[in-house]
């Protein structure tokens, strides 16, 4: 798919724009460092696809309405998660949704502060974990476990 985007888009004559959608959360660091980057004028999309290429950056807090903005022409391509691309891939019999690349592997990490006394696993027994809410990241730390 890279080198069909780099052909297309080395012989547009006029500047093209791709717009693409993230969440501004770290289960989304992809979208968040190449936005940032590309506010840097440092872009990975940018640098790749060549000075006719102009990308657009838009966040959204829920993959179902970044996936309202890809039905509705606002977006080319967004990061989202697998519950709401499946939705979509089946919502337009597949004519409007492709997947094109995975963006991560695991899905999730648990980040604690460098200097945080909590070093394994184990650590967390009886402490309470805080996480954000309606999505499938959530099902990655059980209520109730400990």
């Amino acid at each position: 798919m890279e080198c069909f985007l780099l052909s297309h888009f080395a012989a547009a004559q006029e500047k093209t724009t791709i717009r693409f959608g993230h969440f501004p959360n770290i289960t989304h660091a992809q979208g968040v460092i190449a936005h940032a980057l590309s506010r840097q004028g440092k872009g990975w999309f940018e640098q790749r696809l060549g000075p006719n290429v102009e990308i657009q950056w838009f966040t959204y807090n829920a993959g179902p309405s970044a996936m309202e903005a890809i039905f509705a022409g606002s977006l080319d391509a967004t990061y989202v998660g697998p519950g709401p691309a499946l939705n979509a891939y089946f919502k337009s019999n597949g004519e409007e949704v492709r997947v094109i690349s995975g963006a991560t592997n695991g899905g999730a990490a648990l980040v604690v502060k460098a200097d945080s006394p909590i070093k394994s696993p184990a650590d967390f027994r009886g402490k309470k974990i805080a996480h954000h809410r309606s999505s499938a990241t959530r099902r990655t730390f059980p209520a109730g476990r400990g």
